[in-house]
Parts: structure tokens; sequence; C-alpha cells
């Protein structure tokens, strides 16, 4: 049996894991603006929580790409990993990945500006908030087809 390289098994379990926290901030978020648990969680505990799984999430996100950049098996180049429909290798599923990882970064940015935006950056921030609700399929997708 061959050997199996550790980058395959890294780039897999960084984004699952990526994916995972995705689905955790997901919910967090929903659980927060609901107000679902009541005084279970104090809002800002749950913001708290929805903030570090994000920022956990991108963390393993990146790792998950850097590594596609390095891996010896599938010769993936920037170009084939941020421009969907490129990938030599499953060009759907990693197009999707690619569309889900464009629709997190608005939201990402935007949150660290928002103070700083003021009133405007406050409603940049909600729609940011809307379209990375949509990476999430994007993301379960490329989960599943890759």
């Amino acid at each position: 049996m061959t050997e199996i390289p550790w980058t395959w098994l890294t780039i897999r379990a960084s984004g699952i894991t990526a994916w995972g926290l995705l689905t955790a901030v997901v919910l967090w978020g929903i659980l927060l603006r609901t107000r679902l648990l009541g005084r279970l969680a104090s809002p800002m505990r749950l913001l708290d929580l929805h903030r570090w799984l994000g920022a956990t999430a991108l963390a393993f996100l990146l790792i998950h790409v850097i590594l596609l950049l390095v891996d010896p098996a599938v010769k993936f180049t920037v170009a084939e990993i941020l421009i969907p429909g490129l990938a030599p290798w499953e060009p759907l599923a990693v197009a999707l990945g690619t569309i889900a990882l464009w629709l997190l970064i608005p939201v990402s940015f935007i949150g660290r500006l928002r103070p700083r935006l003021g009133k405007v950056g406050n409603t940049w921030f909600k729609r940011s908030h809307l379209i990375a609700y949509a990476a999430w399929p994007f993301a379960t997708a490329h989960y599943v087809l890759a």
C-alpha cells in the first residue's frame, strides 16, 4: 500500500474543520439574532463566541488554501484556487469552494472596519452578513463533492 502524503490528509482535515466551524458560526449567528436561547446565554457571550468561531474558521480555511498550493499530488496555482472553474482536479467542486471563499471575504473585512465606518458601516455590515449566509451552501456542496 502506498503512503498517503501528509498534505493530502491535512488539506482534508483543515477543510472539514473550516466547514464545521463555518456551520457553527452560522448557527451561533442565528441564535444571537433570534435570541432563541433567552436567558441561557447572554448576547455578548454569543457574540464573542460567534466572532471567535468566525476567526478560527478563516484560519483553517487559510491553512486549507495554502496547503493546496504545496500539495505534490495535485499542482494548484493561485489562479486555479481563486478563479472558479480553472482547477485541474474536480473543477465544479473546487469552484464551489472558491465561491464560498469569495462570499466570506466581505463580511470579514467589513466586520473589522465597521467601527471606523459609523452608520454606513452598520448598513454594509448587515448586507455583508446576507452574502456570508450564502457561503454556507456553497461550502457544503464543495465539502460533499470534493
